[in-house]
């Protein structure tokens, strides 16, 4: 076994609860919560139609507050998954777009899980070997410094990922498969517009090119990682402060906080861009995940994380515990 493979293999035991069993966790839970929303949007939908009805007869019946004032229902009901269920007068284009803004809208919180486990794994992952002194058996292995930084990173930032992409995709064949069975519109029709091939190859292209963009936050979570010999959470938050406030006041300008924001972006995620009564809107496909790539402020970001991640190497050396 290489020392690389070795490495990462390290990695992957230390973190397989928080990038492999809580994808599990969320894909379990959104799976419970989609049946529960189903089975509350049918009950409220029947309701309202047996209300219509007694209202013609001259029966004046309340639909309650719940089916009335609810947000969520109304939403689930005229523009959440319920939309999927009858698409006999369809399109293929309306098809295809509809079921486009579903699928990538299910993909947000599994990619938000993804960023705070990343987060807290980066934090801990220097700072952790040097409170227990493991950091000392670790150096005594014939591996360098560097190779244990890079393992970190390209495991937490490139590798991780797979299995949330694999929930991701569960997910939605799990949605699909619910619209096959009670829709109204055609099995094969549906699933040939369904656009899976192209979301895995979005989600795959688009986490690796997320790891560049974030790359200056990876690269400075790993560097507080290896510095902060108390709460590195509260160093990596409140240090990028103090720039981001003198900036406006001392030179009129806001660089280090738009770049900041700019970069915690899901920039090239298949995601949502918002949800509202108007609808999922995709925020990202293949054309601009490519066009980000090559962007400058993509290049300028992975210059700055380098020298994170160089820094945290160096510290890394001359920091042998707390």
């Amino acid at each position: 076994m290489s020392t690389a493979t070795a490495l990462i293999r390290r990695e992957w035991l230390e973190h397989k609860t928080g990038f492999g069993w809580v994808p599990i966790a969320v894909l379990g839970t959104l799976v419970m919560l989609t049946v529960f929303v189903l089975m509350l949007a049918s009950t409220t939908s029947a309701t309202i139609n047996v209300s219509s009805n007694q209202s013609s007869n001259g029966v004046n019946i309340s639909l309650g507050d719940r089916a009335q004032d609810t947000d969520v229902v109304s939403f689930v009901l005229q523009e959440g998954l319920l939309t999927l269920f009858d698409y006999t007068d369809w399109s293929d284009e309306e098809l295809t777009d509809r079921i486009d803004k579903a699928r990538t809208s299910v993909a947000l919180p599994f990619q938000l899980v993804y960023f705070l486990v990343a987060v807290f794994a980066l934090l801990g992952s220097l700072h952790e070997d040097r409170r227990d002194r493991t950091v000392l058996f670790w150096k005594s292995m014939p591996v360098s410094d560097s190779e244990t930084v890079l393992a970190k990173l390209v495991h937490i930032a490139w590798l991780a990922p797979v299995v949330t992409i694999a929930a991701i995709l569960a997910y939605q064949i799990f949605i699909l498969l619910i619209v096959s069975i009670a829709g109204d519109g055609g099995f094969l029709r549906l699933w040939s517009h369904s656009g899976l091939i192209m979301e895995f190859i979005e989600l795959a292209v688009g986490y690796f090119i997320q790891g560049l963009w974030a790359l200056p936050i990876y690269g400075w979570l790993l560097l507080v990682s290896a510095v902060a010999n108390r709460v590195p959470f509260v160093w990596a938050v409140l240090l990028p402060i103090v720039p981001a406030v003198l900036e406006p006041v001392l030179f009129s300008s806001s660089i280090v906080s738009d770049g900041v924001a700019n970069h915690l972006r899901f920039a090239a995620l298949p995601s949502a861009a918002n949800m509202s009564r108007a609808g999922f809107e995709p925020a990202v496909h293949i054309g601009e995940q490519l066009r980000l790539l090559a962007s400058t402020d993509l290049w300028i970001g992975v210059v700055i994380g380098a020298g994170f991640v160089a820094a945290a190497i160096y510290m890394r050396h001359r920091n042998n515990e707390i």
